[in-house]
């Protein structure tokens, strides 16, 4: 039986603050044609994780001579990506353009990416979107892997989305016999709510509402603030 030996040529992990901890379990990460090509003719291989993938070679060559020599025969440059959500309400979560335009296009050579720690923080620019079901493209080049590889293995490259900051409101309808004469949200965080103040609410019924305001808040898959109403 021949055996063969694999070692991890890099590792890509995504993040989203709307998530606990961050882990984001919802985006699928698809090699391109060209790159699935790569991999089918020079012993590479991925493994799925559940908030990233990473990548492996079979060859005992270092980085710099083994991606230079698929550079050299294959004529390409970068490994790409496209990234898929499995949630279809990820526009609406997360803070990107809505429409057309709320591609996120992540790329290693960008100036803007921070290394710290063996990962790099890859910073993404919106372009508009050529497939519904896409939320961004990833191109990471092999220059950039052989730059940052501080030790064969350890390269990571990190893809952060961040959760959409609204406008938090809240219809108060009394229904009851008490009187609300200083109707107040009390809050322990930061948070400060303006109002109540009176409005009618599309059925017609009379309200109080309070509003955050200015003051945007993020949203998150769980609960992190509590609101006291008093009277």
């Amino acid at each position: 039986m021949i055996k063969t030996s694999y070692k991890k040529l890099f590792q890509v992990k995504v993040l989203h603050s709307y998530f606990e901890n961050n882990v984001c379990s919802c985006i699928n990460i698809t090699p391109s044609a060209p790159t699935l090509e790569i991999m089918k003719r020079f012993g590479l291989t991925a493994r799925y994780l559940v908030d990233g993938i990473s990548f492996y070679t079979s060859s005992n060559e270092l980085y710099k001579n083994y991606l230079s020599y698929i550079e050299t025969v294959s004529g390409k440059n970068s490994f790409d990506f496209t990234l898929q959500s499995t949630k279809s309400n990820f526009d609406i979560i997360t803070d990107v353009p809505t429409g057309e335009c709320s591609l996120v296009n992540f790329d290693s050579k960008n100036k803007s990416n921070t290394f710290s720690n063996g990962s790099l923080n890859i910073i993404g620019n919106y372009g508009s979107k050529t497939n519904a079901d896409s939320v961004a493209t990833l191109k990471i080049y092999f220059k950039d892997i052989v730059t940052y590889s501080q030790q064969e293995g350890d390269l990571e490259f990190a893809i952060n989305f961040k959760s959409r900051s609204t406008q938090w409101q809240y219809y108060v309808i009394n229904k009851s016999a008490i009187q609300l004469d200083n109707l107040k949200i009390l809050t322990k965080s930061e948070l400060q709510f303006i109002g109540p103040e009176k409005t009618t609410i599309p059925t017609g019924q009379e309200a109080l509402l309070f509003s955050s305001g200015k003051q945007l808040i993020p949203l998150h898959e769980t609960s992190k603030y509590k609101f006291n109403l008093v009277n």
